[in-house]
């Protein structure tokens, strides 16, 4: 059962309930107090995951902090989201200074600061909510929004930003906070593509690219530039080779098959 319960009270309820009387196991996809969400109560949320025969959580960090924060049932980590997509998408990408950002460009705040001139390189965004007046900027191209299962086919660039908040040297706010426990979907969208990533250092995900090698990471937008001239081309291609291996797992479902094959083993085929 996937986590948030986005229902009326009188519908929660009933599921608390039911909750209570089954063996299930929650997935979550976003806990709501982590990233601040008006309304959200900590103590709530950890009580509903409590009802669940065990909890598969985002990554360890997230797994951790639910558990110091309350949470008393067995939890797992998936790893990393899984992006489903018909077919592996066959693309090719080379070592240069265009970053791709995909996603809710309305709620990317730091593209509307003005800094984003000064990095020395040039942003091919995606998605919806592009505003003009906004992101305004003479080395920034919008290209478009696409669905879900078209967008790994249109990336065109270097390297994959995953960065969230307001600011290009930190990424601040709930939802740059955030990224300190979450693995953000634009994440898995860049390896089925097939693209190299630069991810904030601070954040959950920073252990996994640095271990898989799929990427670079960055405490500062302001540093990329600097790190992508240091990086040979022998090096990203073996970034660009090392997603490649990821790519075949996110785009067929394996991170969720991997983990649920964990939890039979080990909490329903005990009950």
């Amino acid at each position: 059962m996937q986590y948030p319960f986005y229902f009326k009270t009188s519908l929660k309820k009933a599921l608390r309930d039911s909750l209570k009387k089954n063996e299930v196991i929650i997935f979550v996809h976003d806990v709501d107090s982590l990233r601040d969400i008006k309304g959200a109560d900590i103590r709530t949320e950890i009580g509903e995951l409590n009802l669940a025969k065990a909890v598969i959580v985002h990554n360890n960090t997230m797994g951790s902090a639910l558990q110091n924060l309350g949470l008393k049932v067995p939890w797992f980590s998936l790893g990393l989201f899984d992006y489903l997509l018909p077919c592996i998408p066959e693309r090719s990408f080379s070592k240069g200074t265009t970053v791709v950002f995909a996603g809710n460009l309305g709620k990317s705040e730091f593209l509307c600061n003005a800094e984003i001139e000064t990095l020395g390189l040039h942003f091919n965004l995606y998605g919806p909510n592009f505003s003009k007046e906004s992101i305004k900027w003479e080395n920034v191209s919008y290209k478009g929004s696409f669905p879900p299962d078209e967008v790994p086919l249109k990336l065109e660039g270097s390297f994959g930003l995953v960065w969230d908040g307001t600011d290009v040297r930190t990424c601040d706010g709930p939802t740059g906070t955030y990224m300190k426990y979450n693995n953000p979907h634009k994440l898995s969208l860049y390896i089925a593509a097939g693209l190299p990533v630069v991810v904030w250092r601070q954040a959950a995900i920073a252990d996994f690219v640095e271990t898989n090698n799929i990427g670079i990471t960055i405490e500062s937008l302001t540093d990329i530039s600097k790190r992508i001239q240091t990086l040979s081309v022998s090096e990203y291609n073996e970034m660009a080779m090392a997603v490649k291996k990821l790519q075949k797992q996110v785009v067929s479902g394996s991170f969720t098959r991997r983990c649920l094959k964990i939890v039979k083993g080990q909490i329903l085929d005990t009950v």
